[in-house]
């Protein structure tokens, strides 16, 4: 990977990852935007890291949807966001996801924003709330960097990827991407906050040696919410086995367009 200049004045560092740091930027406008610079000493020692951030660029320029994020730019080296703002940043924003409504209504969005995905063969594959950003009232479901693909993916098999708090039971094992995996994440979303906590917590190690060692997958108890029983008959499917989970257009279709 060649360095490539960004237009874009780095600010401050918000992230530091592997291959490549996540960045505040300015624009020669003033406008603020989100840049990941990959950094070229790595990516000498990490080619996968190499592949899946150029898959990352190939994806954002080639996806278009209101709860994806816009892209302000990109080079071989990095690749430019629109800032976004987490959900706890506006007041309303925050009361509303306290509410059944809210979450309902942020599931749904977040549903459609996954099929879309999923028609185009993609799989998110890192669904948590920490991706859950906002532009206005809009959810963004952000960070397509270990996307996989529905059809054959070169990268199949050569990591485990995911976090391990939000990831379906077998991506735990490696097992192929399939759109069902991002169904169970997103389901653990809504149910982390429906119940004010995620279904497991610890360091990522520590939650990896709950999951392979117990039956922790099947241990927990999905009450119901608020007496919401199609939410909840949701929520049970989609945490479920993965040949009998709802897909995401039909989850979509219950919660944003209720007959």
């Amino acid at each position: 990977m060649r360095d490539d200049p960004c237009p874009f004045r780095l600010v401050r560092m918000l992230r530091q990852g592997g291959l490549a740091s996540v960045f505040e930027g300015v624009g020669d406008d003033g406008g603020a935007v989100v840049v990941k610079q990959a950094s070229a000493q790595r990516a000498a020692v990490d080619p996968i890291g190499v592949k899946r951030f150029e898959r990352e660029i190939a994806l954002a320029t080639m996806t278009s949807h209101p709860g994806l994020a816009r892209i302000a730019g990109h080079g071989a080296s990095w690749i430019a966001f629109e800032r976004l703002e987490p959900a706890a940043a506006d007041n309303a924003r925050r009361a509303s996801l306290a509410t059944l409504a809210g979450i309902r209504a942020l599931t749904g969005q977040l549903a459609e924003v996954l099929a879309y995905l999923h028609a185009r063969g993609i799989v998110h594959r890192d669904v948590k709330p920490g991706h859950v950003m906002f532009r206005g009232k809009q959810p963004v479901l952000i960070d397509l960097g270990i996307a996989g693909l529905v059809a054959e993916d070169p990268l199949d098999g050569t990591e485990l990827v995911g976090s391990p708090a939000w990831m379906a039971p077998e991506q735990i094992t490696g097992a192929k991407a399939e759109p069902s995996a991002d169904i169970w994440s997103l389901c653990a979303v809504t149910v982390a906050l429906a119940h004010g906590r995620p279904l497991f917590s610890g360091s990522a190690d520590e939650v990896l040696d709950l999951r392979r060692n117990s039956s922790a997958d099947a241990a927990y108890s999905l009450a119901h919410i608020d007496d919401d029983a199609q939410l909840t008959a949701m929520l049970k499917a989609g945490l479920g086995p993965a040949e009998t989970r709802p897909r995401a257009v039909d989850i979509a279709a219950a919660l944003c367009h209720p007959r």
